[in-house]
């Protein structure tokens, strides 16, 4: 075997390339869904968000990096891939070309939309998002608390 031979194919280090990429989309597309003041609200305007369709992008990805490795893992795992990664990519290009789903948006949002928080706000949508479930569904703007009820959460 020469050396050449025994070095990795160009397919399998585009593959790590777009594997460790496809992770990197996925966690930080989670920490701006689940950031403590939601930032996307100020680009979100009821159709397309790049921002939130960023995991669903990191997911694709990472499925692109898996099937590069087609010779080593099991056929399975490689049909498991594929059944994960198109739906991902249909919603990552749906969501970041024309029209993000609305049953993917996170909950609160909906509620705070229900409630009249002010939708391009980051700060209003963060005190709202800061209340408990039951709080956000009795709540109106703009009588929504700067905290929540400190007392529930003491013992």
């Amino acid at each position: 075997m020469t050396p050449c031979e025994s070095m990795y194919s160009g397919g399998q280090v585009v593959g790590l390339i777009l594997f460790a990429l496809g992770i990197f989309g996925f966690i930080r597309g989670l920490q701006i869904r689940f950031a403590r003041i939601p930032y996307f609200v100020t680009g979100y305007h009821g159709w397309s968000s790049p921002l939130l369709s960023l995991p669903f992008g990191g997911i694709f990805v990472f499925g692109l990096g898996i099937q590069s490795f087609d010779a080593l893992l099991p056929l399975w795992i490689l049909e498991l891939n594929v059944v994960i990664a198109l739906p991902s990519f249909l919603v990552f290009m749906l969501g970041m070309i024309i029209w993000f789903p609305p049953f993917l948006l996170p909950g609160w949002y909906r509620r705070a939309r229900k409630a009249g928080v002010p939708r391009h706000d980051p700060y209003a949508m963060a005190r709202f998002k800061r209340l408990t479930k039951a709080e956000q569904r009795k709540a109106k703007w703009p009588n929504i608390p700067e905290e929540p009820d400190q007392k529930k959460h003491t013992k």
